[in-house]
């Protein structure tokens, strides 16, 4: 009996000692007939030192990007681009020999690359067979849209297969909130001081909207670093729990300052799914403890009272979140806010009569932009050739015409058709998909940062209905950083509860 139990016994002690800190554990129990049940311990993954280093020179590279008022302009884009490529090329350099595993999220990035670039290539019409066209009404930044959508994309690809662990997932959300902290923090004091040698660095005509000079580009910044923000507070305890609501209230008060229709609208549709979310999240959890049950020792009215404390928890914190909103609102001049809100109807009320002298609204260009997709419904008129395709459909008689359609989706149909869509709604599915996957974390950091990310997305989901902060690379590189937090594959240690 005693060679009997040390034949099944050792190997089991060996393999488990193989791993340190494993804990040995003896694959056959005295008594039992059940068949051996193997100890799983799946190891953490580790990075070497030159993927850490691609790590940090990520971050590196998007908190700079937030520094210059020049990431509107092409030379800083240009900047961005060949870094970006670089530190592309680095990263290949620091995987030889290790395998990369190119999420499906990625394949409407290079779906949408591959369109602008047929767009600019010369096709032959068959009437005319001697003479050939090219697709784009202005190849040249179509051209550049093609360069930079593929900067973005590597971008992208780099955050999700160099965040792997729980500590860089963390280190990510963090930065996404310092960018919104410092930047908050900068369009605050140049409002209280507008005559500051140093707020004069950025040479905007307003010296309220922080590093930018369009109020809109502002409040897309500050919705995104919104979400992780919250959705850290709520996670946390104790103080850095009240850290992040102080955080998070900076940004809403920040946001408000600039009195952004389109950012007041947002925030208020991030506050509603956020708490949609944690109810579905808290109900959810709830019946599958009370289905996964099987003592009778906790009664029925006990499971009510329980489930009922979690959900008034949740909905006392989201009150407390919608009250500061509304006192900041009152505080921060409520009235200026109430008289732009009430102006957001005379945006889709059309205009008769003489329009000289007259800029147009959202509703003229949107008008225009749908003649103009009407007038190339399949490919499109050229990515990032909108400005001067829509001057054939839109007659400005004030002094400002629009360079952009003033709605992300509208102009993304306009400039690649009914292909580019498609595309769009592709990468949304898949970002819905692979997101809900990581809300189903057992971890519950991994589920709130998942979380806080959607709340962010959902902010710019929503503006982009009346705006173009897309266009700003710090906003699109944030964007990017939303992204991954949403659905990076990390291995989350230690398990908690």
């Amino acid at each position: 009996m005693r060679v009997l139990l040390q034949k099944h016994v050792e190997p089991a002690v060996t393999r488990n000692s193989a791993r340190p800190g494993a804990e040995i554990s003896p694959l056959w129990t005295l008594g039992s007939t059940r068949t051996p049940q193997r100890t799983r311990q799946r190891e953490a993954p580790t990075s070497s030192r030159a993927e850490r280093a691609v790590f940090v020179l990520l971050l590196t590279i998007i908190g700079a990007a937030a520094v210059p008022i020049g990431s509107i302009d092409p030379w800083w884009s240009g900047i961005f681009e060949a870094v970006i490529f670089l530190i592309g090329a680095c990263a290949l350099i620091a995987t030889i020999g290790k395998s990369w595993e190119l999420p499906l999220v990625l394949a409407p990035f290079a779906a949408l690359v591959l369109v602008a670039c047929l767009q600019v290539i010369p096709s032959y019409v068959k009437a005319f067979p001697a003479s050939y066209q090219i697709l784009s009404l202005n190849p040249f930044e179509t051209g550049r849209f093609a360069i930079r959508l593929g900067a973005v994309g590597l971008t992208l690809a780099l955050l999700l297969r160099f965040t792997k662990t729980r500590s860089q997932l963390l280190k990510l959300a963090q930065l996404v909130i310092f960018v919104g902290v410092a930047s908050a923090v900068l369009a605050i004091w140049r409002r209280m001081f507008p005559d500051n040698t140093l707020a004069a660095l950025w040479n905007s005509k307003d010296g309220d909207f922080g590093q930018f000079t369009n109020r809109n580009h502002f409040t897309l910044l500050m919705e995104m670093c919104l979400g992780p923000t919250l959705s850290l507070a709520f996670y946390s305890h104790g103080p850095r729990r009240f850290l992040y609501f102080d955080i998070a209230l900076l940004l809403s008060l920040a946001l408000l300052l600039v009195n952004s229709r389109g950012g007041v609208i947002s925030m208020i549709a991030q506050l509603a799914f956020m708490s949609w979310i944690y109810f579905s999240a808290t109900f959810a959890s709830s019946l599958m403890e009370q289905t996964s049950t099987t003592s009778c020792m906790e009664s029925r009215a006990q499971q009510f009272w329980r489930i009922a404390q979690g959900v008034t928890v949740r909905s006392l914190l989201i009150r407390l979140v919608l009250v500061t909103f509304s006192a900041g609102v009152v505080w921060l001049g409520g009235e200026s806010v109430r008289e732009r809100l009430e102006s957001v109807p005379g945006e889709l009320v059309p205009r008769s009569g003489p329009l000289e002298n007259v800029n147009p609204r959202r509703l003229e260009i949107w008008t225009a932009t749908w003649k103009l997709i009407k007038a190339h419904p399949f490919m499109g008129s050229g990515i990032g050739a909108y400005k001067t395709a829509i001057s054939q459909y839109l007659n400005s008689g004030g002094s400002w015409e629009p360079q952009q359609a003033h709605n992300e989706y509208l102009e993304l149909t306009a400039g690649s058709g009914i292909v580019g869509a498609a595309i769009g709604v592709w990468f949304i599915t898949i970002l819905i998909r692979q997101s809900r996957k990581r809300l189903r974390h057992r971890n519950s950091l991994r589920k709130a940062i998942c979380q806080g990310a959607l709340v962010g997305l959902v902010g710019v989901a929503v503006h982009s209905l009346v705006d173009f902060g897309l266009h700003v690379i710090i906003n699109t590189l944030i964007c990017c950083c939303l992204i991954t937090l949403a659905i990076a594959k990390v291995s989350c240690y230690p398990v908690e509860s």
